[in-house]
């Protein structure tokens, strides 16, 4: 289903988070929290996952009728600061409800969402 890290990725990342380890592989806390947003999801249609230093990225199989959603993109940071939010549990509700209601409709799903300025192109006249 979704590739683990390297071994060699159990020290410290950058940022000072540690990584939690799950049998030989380490995975980063924000991909955990990332897993347990999407873990409502059926295995077989997260084709992939992908990290960098800024959004962690998955691909969405076509295997589910009548979804258009075929990317699930987290900001790293937004992850990272759910980990500890007192609200977490009620914030990834609302984030699996909108992945669902979007997937019928939307090829992608952002977290956090982009401001419309940005998901446009376009630039606000500056305010005078």
């Amino acid at each position: 289903m979704i590739r683990e890290a390297s071994s060699s990725a159990a020290e410290r990342i950058e940022g000072g988070s540690v990584d939690v380890v799950i049998g030989m592989a380490a995975v980063k806390p924000e991909i955990e929290v990332a897993r347990e947003i999407l873990s409502f999801l059926p295995e077989e249609i997260i084709l992939s996952e992908e990290s960098d230093r800024g959004v962690v990225r998955y691909h969405v199989s076509d295997s589910m009728d009548g979804w258009k959603l075929r990317e699930i993109v987290f900001s790293r940071k937004s992850l990272l600061r759910l980990i500890d939010d007192p609200n977490r549990d009620v914030k990834i509700s609302y984030m699996r409800r909108e992945i669902e209601r979007a997937a019928p409709s939307r090829t992608q799903w952002l977290f956090p969402r982009l401001p419309m300025s940005e998901m446009l192109g376009a630039q606000l006249p500056a305010s005078r």
